[in-house]
C-alpha cells in the first residue's frame, strides 16, 4: 500500500476538502509586513528638508533609514521592527511605546530620546549614544548594547535580561528594579549608578567599575564581580551576594552592613574599611583578603577561611567564629564568639 505523501516539514499535504483551509492558516501564519511606502517617504523628505518627521503612528517595519537626519522625530508607538537605523540621528525623538524588536541601531544618536515602555528586544544597539534617554519599563531583553553609552539613562523597571553591555557607559544610569538576570557587563563603567533592588542573577560584571555605585536590596547570587571596582559602593539593606565570585574585587569602605553574602567568594579582594556589620559570611571564602580597619562586629562567619588575611585593625565584636579558618590556618572551636577560640 502506498505511503501517504509528506511534505518538507513533515506534516501531511492539504487535500482537495482541507486546501482552503490550509490556505487560510498559512496566510494568518505568515509575518506582517505592512509596510507603509509613504511613510518611508515622509522619513526621507523630512531629514532632507530639516524638518522634524511627525509619524506617529506609523508602519516603518524593515525600513532602511540608516544615517538620516531625524532628531526631535514623532514616532511614538511607531511599527520599527527589523528597521536599518544605523548611524541615524534620533537625538531628542519620541518613541513612547515603540517597537523596534530586532531593529539595527549601531552608532545610532538617541541621546535624550523618549522611549518608556518601547520593545528594542533583540536590537543591535552597539556603539549606540542613549546619553540622558528614557528607557524606563521598556523590553530590551537580548539587547546588543555593546560600547553603548547610557550615562544618566533612566532604566527603572526595564527588561534586559541576556543584553550584553560589555564596556558600556552607564555613569550616573537609574537602573532600580531593572530585570538584568544574566546581563554581560564585562568592564562596564556604572559608577554612580543606581541598581536598586535589580535582579543581578548570574550578571557577569568582571572588571567592571561600580564605584559609588546603590546596589542596596540588589540581588546578585551567583553573580560574577572578578576584579570589579565597589569602592564605597552600597551593598547594605539585604543585597544578596550567595555564592557570588568577588575574587580580586576592591571594596574599600564599602558598605556591605547586613549583605547575604553565604558561600561567597572574595579570595585576594580589597575590604580595607568596610562595613560588614551584621554581614552573613557564613562559609565564605576570604583567602588572603584585606580587612584591615573593616567592621565585621556581630557578622557571622561560620565556617568562613580567612586563611592568610589581612586582619589588622578589623572589628569581630560578638562576631560567630564558630568553626571558621583563622589567617594562620587553624579552625576556631565552636562557639567561638569575637574572638577566635582554639
Amino acid at each position: 500500500m502506498r505511503r501517504p505523501e509528506r511534505r518538507l516539514d513533515g506534516r501531511a499535504p492539504c487535500t482537495a476538502r482541507l486546501a482552503a483551509c490550509c490556505a487560510v492558516l498559512m496566510l494568518s501564519a505568515a509575518p506582517a509586513l505592512a509596510f507603509e511606502p509613504q511613510a518611508l517617504e515622509r522619513a526621507q523628505a523630512a531629514a532632507r528638508d530639516g524638518r522634524v518627521l511627525q509619524c506617529a503612528p506609523c508602519d516603518l517595519s524593515r525600513a532602511t533609514l540608516s544615517g538620516l537626519a531625524l532628531a526631535g522625530a514623532k514616532l511614538a508607538g511607531a511599527n520599527l521592527i527589523g528597521a536599518r537605523l544605523d548611524g541615524a540621528d534620533l537625538r531628542g525623538a519620541d518613541l513612547t511605546g515603540a517597537v523596534l524588536d530586532s531593529a539595527q541601531l549601531t552608532g545610532t544618536r538617541l541621546a535624550n530620546a523618549s522611549l518608556p515602555g518601547a520593545s528594542l528586544s533583540g536590537a543591535q544597539l552597539d556603539g549606540a549614544d542613549l546619553s540622558g534617554a528614557d528607557l524606563a519599563a521598556g523590553d530590551l531583553s537580548a539587547t546588543d548594547l555593546t560600547r553603548a553609552v547610557l550615562r544618566d539613562a533612566k532604566l527603572t523597571g526595564a527588561d534586559l535580561n541576556g543584553a550584553t553591555l560589555g564596556e558600556a557607559d552607564l555613569t550616573g544610569a537609574d537602573l532600580t528594579g531593572a530585570r538584568l538576570a544574566n546581563v554581560d557587563f564585562r568592564r562596564a563603567v556604572l559608577a554612580g549608578a543606581s541598581l536598586r533592588k535589580a535582579d543581578l542573577y548570574q550578571a557577569d560584571f568582571t572588571a567592571a567599575d561600580l564605584t559609588h555605585a546603590d546596589l542596596r536590596g540588589a540581588d546578585l547570587t551567583k553573580a560574577r564581580l572578578r576584579g570589579a571596582t565597589l569602592t564605597e559602593a552600597d551593598l547594605s539593606a539585604g543585597t544578596y551576594l550567595i555564592e557570588a565570585d568577588l575574587s580580586g574585587a576592591k571594596l574599600a569602605r564599602a558598605r556591605l552592613n547586613g549583605v547575604n553574602a553565604i558561600g561567597a567568594v572574595f579570595q585576594g579582594a580589597d575590604l580595607t574599611g568596610a562595613d560588614l556589620r551584621a554581614a552573613r559570611l557564613l562559609s565564605s571564602r576570604l583567602v588572603q583578603v584585606r580587612l584591615n580597619g573593616a567592621d565585621l562586629s556581630h557578622a557571622d562567619l561560620t565556617n568562613a577561611d580567612l586563611t592568610a588575611a589581612d586582619l589588622e585593625g578589623a572589628d569581630f565584636t560578638d562576631a560567630d567564629l564558630w568553626g571558621t579558618v583563622w589567617r594562620d590556618g587553624v579552625r576556631c572551636a565552636a562557639k567561638s564568639k569575637g574572638t577566635c577560640r582554639r
